[in-house]
């Protein structure tokens, strides 16, 4: 149960806050309506984090975060340093994963 809460916040972390990484940041319109490449730019955010969770990399959360940010964690409220520290310390091992576009 906790591992699944764990995984679901940080999906929901990554697509509700993740627009803060400088990744995306020279994301440049596409023609239509000027809107930027949204799945492209998602993917590569879920990439980034998926690799600095398994990583343990504390750097990339206090970049990636907003000063602002707030989450819920195994312990309850987290706020950006107590996310960094349970997202870099969390001891779980999954062999793959597949990011998939399953309207398209």
């Amino acid at each position: 149960m906790r591992k699944r809460f764990g995984m679901t916040a940080l999906v929901l972390f990554v697509l509700g806050f993740g627009l803060a990484s400088p990744s995306h940041i020279n994301a440049q319109p596409t023609g239509a309506g000027g809107t930027t490449d949204l799945t492209r730019v998602l993917k590569g955010l879920e990439e980034e984090s998926y690799r600095a969770w398994q990583s343990k990399d504390t750097r990339f959360w206090f970049i990636f975060l907003s000063d602002k940010f707030v989450s819920w964690g195994s312990s309850g409220r987290i706020d950006k340093a107590a996310a960094g520290r349970e997202w870099s310390g969390t001891d779980c091992n999954i062999a793959s994963y597949q990011i998939s576009d399953s309207l398209g």
